[in-house]
C-alpha cells in the first residue's frame, strides 16, 4: 500500500509542470554542485510561497538596454563598485560606456570559500575575481533555521586603497512591492497588502551616504518584461567596502522591529564583522538579542581543533 501511494506521489510531483511556479525550479537549472548550493540559498529566500527578492533576469534577457542590465551584476542583488563597466571577462577589462546599463557580468568562475549546514544554520561564502576595481570581493550568507532570517555580508577590498570608491548595494523586490526606505534607519520594506512581506535591515546605517528607490525591470519568463523597483544603498569611502544586511521574511500579519549596532574592534578597515542586533516581534512582543562575529579577511582565519 505504501509503495503504491509513493508511486502516485512520484507521478504527481516529480514533473517539470509541478515545479515551474515554485522557487525550487532554480536549482534544477544547474549541474555543478557549487551552483546548486548557492541556487538553493537563493530559492530559500522566496518565503511563505511568495517571491520576495528577485533575480531580475531569470526569464531571459531581451534587447537594447535590457540586455546589459539583466546580464550585469546589479540584477543579482549584489554590490556594484563605481557603477562602471569595469568587470572582467577572462582577465580582460570589458569596454563600453560607463553606465548602469553596460555592467556586463564577467565570464569567470567564483570560488566557494566555505559551506556549512547543521540543525541551527546554513552558511555559504563565495569570492569572485570579476571586479576590476577590487582585489578581493566576497559574499557570505547565513540562514538561522529556528529564527528564519538571513545575515548577508558583502566585503570588497579595492585595488586603489587611497581612492574614494562608490559601493552600491542593490536589492530588487517583486513587482508591486511598493517598497519604502526609512530615512534614518535605511530599513527597506515591501508593502504588499494581505500578503507576505520582507524587510532588509542594514547594519551601521550611519555609514550609508545615500539611499534611493529606482525603477527597473523584471523578467519572469522569456519574452516578458514587467516594470519593477529596486532599493539602492550607497557608501562613498576610501578603503574596504562592507555591507551587512539582516533579511527578515514576514508572513501575513507579522511585523518586526530590528535594531542593529556595529561594535568596535581592534582590526582596522572592516576586516571583521562584529555587531549586535535585537529582533522584536511586534505581534507577540517576544524579543531576542543576537551577536554576530565573522572575519571578512580570510588571511586572518586559523583552523581550531575541538575535542
Amino acid at each position: 500500500m505504501l509503495k503504491a501511494q509513493l508511486d502516485k506521489y512520484i507521478l504527481e510531483y516529480e514533473t517539470k509542470d509541478f515545479i515551474k511556479d515554485d522557487p525550487v525550479q532554480f536549482i534544477h537549472k544547474f549541474n555543478d554542485e557549487k551552483d546548486i548550493e548557492i541556487a538553493g540559498f537563493i530559492a530559500s529566500m522566496f518565503a511563505y510561497g511568495k517571491y520576495l527578492l528577485t533575480d531580475q533576469g531569470y526569464g531571459g534577457v531581451q534587447t537594447g538596454n535590457t540586455v546589459y542590465y539583466m546580464s550585469g551584476p546589479q540584477q543579482h542583488n549584489i554590490v556594484t563598485v563605481n557603477d562602471s563597466a569595469n568587470y572582467l571577462s577572462n582577465g580582460t577589462v570589458l569596454s563600453g560606456a560607463v553606465t548602469e546599463y553596460n555592467n556586463t557580468m564577467a565570464d569567470v568562475d567564483g570560488t566557494q570559500m566555505n559551506f556549512d549546514s547543521n540543525n541551527h544554520y546554513d552558511f555559504v561564502e563565495y569570492s569572485t575575481p570579476a571586479y576590476n576595481a577590487t582585489s578581493n570581493s566576497q559574499r557570505s550568507v547565513m540562514f538561522l533555521k529556528n529564527q528564519k532570517f538571513y545575515i548577508v555580508t558583502d566585503y570588497h577590498v579595492p585595488t586603489n586603497t587611497s581612492a574614494t570608491n562608490e559601493y552600491a548595494q542593490n536589492w530588487h523586490l517583486y513587482p508591486g512591492a511598493n517598497m519604502t526606505i526609512d530615512s534614518t534607519t535605511k530599513v527597506i520594506r515591501s508593502n504588499f497588502t494581505d500578503e507576505p512581506n520582507v524587510m532588509l535591515v542594514p547594519v551601521d546605517a550611519s555609514s550609508i551616504s545615500k539611499s534611493e528607490i529606482r525603477g527597473t525591470w523584471y523578467s519572469e519568463k522569456a519574452g516578458q518584461i514587467k516594470d519593477s523597483q529596486k532599493a539602492m544603498l550607497y557608501k562613498n569611502k576610501t578603503g574596504n567596502g562592507v555591507f551587512s544586511t539582516i533579511i527578515m521574511p514576514m508572513d501575513v500579519g507579522e511585523d518586526y522591529d530590528i535594531t542593529a549596532t556595529k561594535l568596535t574592534n581592534s582590526l582596522s578597515d572592516e576586516k571583521i564583522n562584529l555587531f549586535t542586533f535585537t529582533v522584536k516581534n511586534k505581534k507577540t512582543s517576544e524579543q531576542n538579542n543576537f551577536y554576530y562575529y565573522h572575519l571578512n579577511d580570510d588571511s586572518l582565519r586559523t583552523t581550531v581543533s575541538v575535542g
